[in-house]
């Protein structure tokens, strides 16, 4: 689970170079950029599966009420979600896995 703080840091790596970008749907963003990124990381086992969903859904949740977001805001969510992790691993895990990806 300790990997999981890595694999926030990889968030910035979706994001793209522009100053301001639209916030993707959620499909978009979290199956289709985040989760396929972080996978080719730390390995598609279904426990990193699991943590690296569940950081691309925490990092959805805290872009998702914004139209476009910057590099900043992008930042700034990936920070969110290390600390709720930090402060709560057992928490954050039940919080934003998906119970789908327990297959």
């Amino acid at each position: 689970m300790k990997r999981l703080l890595a694999l926030t840091l990889l968030l910035a790596s979706a994001a793209q170079a522009q100053d301001s970008q639209p916030v993707p749907p959620h499909e978009e963003f979290v199956d289709r950029q985040c989760l396929p990124a972080m996978l080719r990381e730390v390995g598609d086992a279904p426990p990193q599966r699991i943590a690296a969903r569940a950081a691309c859904e925490c990092s959805y949740r805290q872009l998702s009420g914004l139209e476009t977001m910057t590099q900043a805001q992008f930042d700034a969510a990936a920070t969110v979600c290390r600390y709720e992790f930090q402060q709560d691993g057992e928490g954050f895990m039940q919080k934003y896995a998906s119970p789908d990806d327990s297959q």
